[in-house]
């Protein structure tokens, strides 16, 4: 029974990520609300900038991701605090596999004694170790197939993005430029501490998609 739960999770994983940033949402998890902000505060305390794209950094947008500045942090007038990075425990979630590409959720579970606000996308980018200096390739950008919303956590909810990781051998070298790293290094929305998770995989140094990240969504995976 359990594998069959799996199976079905995976699949539904699956056809979520199909396209970038497919338009069906995580299940939404006990303790977990959304709110979607209005347009009058829908920029954060802290705006994107996008003067390097080489950096995972929330505060640094990732080549090709919108333009909008809303695109991680808070809006203004939220009820609850950010969720730093402190706040949470950051985890590897469901993974499913298709057409040359891995789809990967990434969990953020609010380990605090107080509910706190998720918002937008996190940071991702390969590294090496787990120090900042040491990342490879380039940091992933932004799939926008669904919309950013105000995620409000309680004590011990989690919320989810997805992570979509392109095999990058199916790329002529030349092309792809490809690396190899060890970790994933994730930036919660809004913050600049990040989380190194256990990865081994490869990426590109060329302006090719080689990684794509989900905005957060309220839940996490089905069957996980």
């Amino acid at each position: 029974m359990a594998a069959t739960i799996v199976g079905i999770g995976v699949a539904a994983l699956m056809a979520a990520c199909a396209s970038a940033g497919g338009s069906a949402g995580p299940a939404v998890a006990a303790g977990a609300t959304t709110g979607a902000p209005q347009a009058a505060s829908a920029v954060p305390a802290s705006p994107v900038s996008s003067a390097s794209p080489s950096s995972a950094s929330p505060d640094n947008a990732s080549p090709g991701a919108p333009a909008n500045p809303a695109a991680s942090g808070q809006p203004a007038g939220s009820a609850q605090p950010l969720c730093r990075t402190a706040d949470l425990k950051v985890t590897k979630g469901l993974t499913g596999a298709a057409a040359g590409s891995v789809y990967m959720q990434i969990d953020f579970t609010n380990t605090s004694g107080a509910a706190c606000t998720l918002y937008g996308y996190p940071g991702v980018a390969l590294t090496r170790s787990t120090t900042t200096t040491s990342q490879v390739g380039l940091a992933a950008t932004r799939s926008t197939g669904q919309p950013y919303r105000l995620v409000t956590l309680a004590p011990k909810a989690s919320a989810s993005a997805t992570l979509h990781l392109v095999q990058v051998v199916n790329y002529p070298a030349a092309r792809c430029g490809p690396v190899s790293g060890s970790f994933l290094q994730v930036y919660p929305p809004g913050q600049k501490t990040a989380v190194y998770l256990s990865y081994q995989g490869q990426t590109c140094t060329k302006p090719v998609f080689a990684m794509g990240i989900g905005a957060v969504q309220p839940g996490t995976a089905p069957g996980h």
